[in-house]
């Protein structure tokens, strides 16, 4: 016998015995209160699993009622964004509001804008204190990493696109809770997203440069891109269901009790008195039990001890492939395979030996087609009413598909585990040599003599060897993350930084020498120290490695040949240098030469009991000296200028080289000074530099003057015809007359930079000083410290002068600047004073005026003032008391020459701590011998000849052309003198004039008029030119040019001289060409 089970059953369903009497007897009666209470139970707990079925389904339906208003939150938001807000945004860039390029993710992108909308919503879930919704558009290439499908969601995309599936519900259970989890397959790609996910050289720029070429990209029209993965924890609706299931199973199993109690007497009177009845219900029972038996969903079978089938249903057929007739004729063993009877049979007679109530078990039957067909088989087995073995009861399950896909699912995992661990292998093995690799490499670095250090970018030590633990005292563990300013001083720290970072900016290997002193015994070493950049795998520059070799024997073996050299007399003595040889401890004079007790004034028993302090230098310069000192212990050498004092108090200024002579152990055991007297070249230096300065100024000045002229020049144009254009009595007058106010300063201000340089030429005129004064003060006001106040007392009646108004400009800024460099650390007043006062007589005070009126401009500050030495100096050239880069030692005596070329005076008062008051008398104009009668300006003439216009500013030219045409001029242009000469060349009867700029490209405007002129000797050319170092106007006559004018130039004045040019030269009547 076969596949045999035993469930302790109460209950015989024989239906080949229908025929059998039923006996209503005691031992019936209990057999029925079995049964009843069989069924109670039975009843119980289908009920029970009934109501916790349903409070489990309620608990979904729950959280798919949850997921459903996610889906249509999120739906609306991207209705929202797709019919409202990103027609709004298309609307603003075609009415060009927005640039037609213009992407914005959080404006344009729907899974964006809803993808962060659910972060806050999330985030107010936790602020309660309520478990966060899990809701993302899984892709396998998304745009922003939080999209990035996990390995189930990409298994589910590949579903998706392989099936017609529209959703995938399931619980699952993560960390313990439990989730229903719900997924929807994203609409396949349209002809409107691959703009944005096909080509990334089709998509908008600003979506690439914020996600690059790749992310998002390269996908194919109808692929299916992503999906919508949503999980809702269940935790809350399982609990409300646990709590359900246990109200309404106890009440079941109390309403169970009570029937069964109540019932059982009652239903066995039933069965007792109404026998016959029970008879047509047994038979309406075993009709409903075959009913049941033939719809069940998996093989049912009853067969009886010998392994003969008594019954089968209609599904086992199918699994077996006989049909109902055939398989009766068949035994149990017929159909299962040999492999699995013997496991079966075992099974079998432990449920006959009552050992256990029922089993399960996975076998093989055989088909009638002979094809293996896996099943889970159940058994178990009925007993009569004596308790007897009837027969067995089995249902069966194929499972065919699930242990095919099993053993498919085995295989990848087999081959997945062997993969894996032969990876693992490697990455050992390999790991295994980079640490041998790295072991062999810190041994060699360890032992190695020299310092071995390595940093970062910042100086932050990454690594170091121990030598260079004893050099900071240090161990590695300490210095590593710190830098040179936690071990050594700011200034040797501040050597070594900038040593690095000149490694980094050369980017290649720096070799320097540096004195040091170890921290873990203090002894001194002389360092050759090679530092070299360091580049990671990818070539980026991640630091500096240094290598320091101590070559402090080599030097002092250097340094001890030099002192033999040094110490012969006849060196010492020959030479017209100061020479001193001193102890640096103490200072104590050891050797010195003549030359030095000639300069000094010292006897040799005097230098003698002298240290090198109380003649080197003036108790200014200590500070100093004392810094040098140290340079000098580090360095070993170094070069100083102090002023030695000589025994009669005579201070020279002299230029010291010192250097030390060490003994074997590397500390310095003399300093060797060499002194010589640089008063002259000091002198001679300072007026050289300063010309240079000056010419310097000049070149520059006369580059920007140039640049700036010809930007000015259009500006100065274009605003003349403007206001040519607008009427009189508009309001725009006033806004073009302060445009060309503005022109008009800029440039007089090109004037003053020329006449600061020397590069332009003094224009004298009749002038009043208020406006100049108020000018300059405005610019000072600008460029000084608000701790300086700036007063002014200008009067308005002071009378007029003759000078030149960019000169005058140059007084007052360089007398305020002074002002200010007195008062700027403490502060203070600067007052301008401007009124006319009269001299009566040639007086001794004013020994250069003569009798009458003059103009005083009075310059007052508060500042330290000038010591009497200082003011016999003052207006020397050259000669400053600023420090270096604050003066140039020229701006007192520039203001003398002016006054002076004025036929003017200049006084200074001042004393120590009570500031500066300086006086500049000017002559005034008598009013009288000016011209009474100023003529109306005449009407710009203009005419109708042709002009040849050549420049190299474009903006210059097209001004021109059109200044010059509504002047009636017929104007021909061109941006170079090369095509200007060939344009000339073809007609060159053509043109009356020819107006050039002088510097421009290929060929100057001097060269064109020479070329010009071998064709047509007598066509008139203006030069007009921003600045020409190489022309001027006497060279433009000698050219044969009529014409000169300076950028830029007004409307009138252009036309005048084009006027004149044209009548000069006789070519004023029109041409017929």
């Amino acid at each position: 016998m076969n596949n045999v089970s035993k469930a302790k059953k109460n209950v015989n369903f024989n239906i080949q015995d229908n025929n059998r009497d039923l006996v209503y007897g005691p031992n019936f009666n209990k057999l029925l209160i079995k049964l009843l209470l069989i069924i109670s139970l039975f009843a119980g707990v289908l009920l029970v699993f009934i109501i916790y079925y349903q409070t489990r389904s309620f608990a979904v339906v729950e959280a798919e009622k949850k997921i459903n208003t996610l889906l249509l939150q999120q739906k609306s938001i991207h209705d929202y964004i797709t019919h409202h807000q990103k027609p709004e945004i298309y609307r603003l860039k075609d009415q060009s509001m927005l640039y037609k390029e213009y992407f914005s993710p959080q404006l344009l992108s729907g899974s964006y804008i809803a993808r962060n909308i659910h972060h806050y919503y999330n985030k107010y879930r936790k602020k309660y204190e309520l478990k966060e919704f899990y809701y993302k558009l899984a892709a396998n290439n998304p745009r922003n990493p939080l999209n990035k499908a996990d390995e189930f969601e990409k298994r589910l995309i590949e579903k998706f696109s392989s099936s017609n599936e529209v959703k995938y519900i399931e619980i699952i259970e993560k960390k313990g809770i439990k989730y229903l989890y719900y997924a929807i397959p994203f609409l396949p790609n349209q002809g409107n997203c691959m703009r944005c996910h096909g080509e990334p050289d089709a998509a908008p720029k600003e979506l690439v440069e914020r996600y690059g070429n790749t992310a998002g990209f390269y996908e194919k029209l109808g692929d299916m891109r992503a999906i919508t993965s949503i999980r809702v924890p269940l935790e809350s609706e399982m609990a409300e269901a646990r709590r359900t299931f246990l109200i309404q199973g106890g009440s079941v199993f109390i309403v169970l009790i009570l029937f069964f109690v109540i019932g059982g007497t009652r239903l066995v009177n039933y069965f007792t008195r109404h026998s016959e009845r029970l008879i047509k219900k047994r038979f309406e029972s075993e009709a409903l039990f075959r009913g049941t038996f033939e719809q069940a969903a998996v093989g049912i079978v009853h067969i009886n001890l010998d392994g003969k089938f008594l019954r089968v249903n209609s599904k086992f057929c199918e699994i077996v492939g006989y049909n109902n007739h055939e398989i009766m004729n068949l035994s149990i063993n017929d159909i299962i395979n040999s492999e699995d009877i013997d496991i079966d049979k075992n099974l079998s007679e432990k449920i006959l030996n009552n050992e256990i109530d029922t089993y399960s078990l996975e076998k093989r039957y055989i088909r009638k087609n002979l094809e293996i067909v896996w099943v889970n088989e159940t058994n178990s087995i009925s007993i009569d009413d004596q308790g007897r073995p009837a027969f067995v009861i089995s249902v069966i399950e194929d499972i065919t598909q699930r242990k095919k896909l099993s053993e498919v699912l085995e295989l990848l995992n087999t081959e997945l585990e062997k993969r894996v661990i032969e990876r693992t292998q490697e990455l050992t093995a390999a790991n295994e040599a980079l640490l041998e690799s790295e072991t062999h490499l810190h041994t060699l670095i360890e032992t190695i003599p020299d310092l071995i250090w390595l940093k970062d970018m910042n100086g932050t030590y990454l690594s170091c060897n121990l030598k260079f633990e004893r050099f900071f005292g240090a161990k590695k563990a300490d210095i590593v993350g710190k830098t040179d300013y936690d071990f050594i001083d700011k200034e040797l720290a501040d050597f070594s930084r900038e040593k690095d970072k000149a490694v980094i900016a050369a980017g290649k290997p720096i070799m320097n020498e540096e004195e040091i002193t170890y921290a873990d015994d203090g002894h001194r070493e002389l360092l050759e120290t090679i530092k070299t950049p360091m580049y990671d795998s990818e070539g980026k520059l991640i630091g500096v490695l240094g290598i320091a070799r101590d070559i402090t024997l080599r030097k002092n073996a250097e340094n001890e040949l030099i002192i033999e050299k040094e110490f012969t007399d006849q060196a010492l003595n020959a030479q017209n240098d100061t020479f001193f040889l001193f102890e640096p401890s103490t200072g104590k004079a050891i050797r010195w030469n003549q030359s030095f007790k000639k300069v000094s004034g010292y006897t040799d028993e005097e230098i003698g009991r002298m240290k090198a302090p109380d003649v080197y230098y003036s108790p200014e310069d200590i500070e100093k000296a004392t810094i040098f000192i140290q340079k000098v212990l580090k360095e070993r050498t170094g070069t100083i200028e102090l002023e030695l004092i000589s025994k009669s108090g005579r201070r020279v200024p002299t230029e010291y080289s010192v250097s030390g002579i060490y003994d074997a152990l590397g500390n310095p055991k003399y300093f060797i000074s060499i002194g010589r007297d640089v008063t002259e070249r000091k002198k001679m230096a300072s007026q050289l530099q300063q010309s240079q300065k000056i010419e310097a100024i000049g070149t520059l000045a006369g580059g920007i003057t140039h640049d700036f002229n010809n930007i000015l020049f259009p500006l100065l144009g274009y605003s003349e015809m403007l206001k040519d254009d607008i009427p009189a009595d508009s309001p725009l007058q006033s806004n073009i007359n302060e445009i060309l106010k503005a022109v008009f300063r800029a440039k007089e201000l090109v004037k003053q930079i020329l006449t600061f340089s020397r590069q332009d030429d003094q224009e004298m005129k009749v002038m009043k000083l208020q406006p100049i004064i108020k000018e300059a003060l405005k610019l000072i006001r600008a460029s000084i410290p608000t701790t300086i106040d700036i007063q002014q007392n200008i009067d308005p009646g002071c009378g007029i002068v003759y000078a030149d108004p960019t000169q005058i400009h140059q007084i007052i800024m360089n007398l305020a600047t002074n002002a200010y460099h007195a008062m700027e650390n403490t502060g203070g007043y600067l007052k301008v004073m401007l009124k006319q006062i009269s001299i009566e007589s040639e007086q001794t005070f004013f020994p250069d005026l003569t009798k009458g009126e003059y103009a005083l401009l009075k310059v007052t500050d508060t500042g330290i003032g000038i010591t009497k030495d200082v003011l016999d100096k003052i207006f020397d050239p050259y000669f400053t008391t600023k420090e270096k880069g604050k003066g140039t030692g020229l701006g007192l005596s520039v203001v003398q020459g002016i006054v002076k070329n004025c036929n003017g005076d200049i006084r200074i008062y001042s004393e120590p701590e009570k500031g500066t008051e300086i006086h500049v008398y000017l002559p005034i104009i008598e009013r009288d011998n000016l011209k009474k009668e100023i003529n109306a300006p005449l009407p710009i003439k203009g005419g109708a000849e042709s002009i040849l216009l050549v420049d190299d500013e474009e903006a210059i030219v097209n001004m021109l052309q059109q200044m010059l045409e509504r002047l009636g001029y017929r104007v021909t242009k061109r941006i170079n003198c090369v095509e200007a000469l060939e344009v000339f060349k073809a007609k060159p009867d053509f043109f009356d004039l020819i107006i050039t700029d002088m510097t421009m490209p290929k060929m100057t405007g001097a060269q064109l008029t020479r070329e010009v002129k071998k064709i047509r000797l007598n066509i008139p050319i203006v030069i007009c030119t921003g600045f020409s170092e190489q022309i001027n106007e006497e060279n433009c006559k000698a050219m044969g040019i009529q014409g000169f004018v300076m950028k830029p130039v007004i409307k009138r004045e252009i036309a005048e001289i084009i006027r004149k040019a044209l009548d000069k030269s006789g070519n004023n009547e029109l041409n017929d060409k």
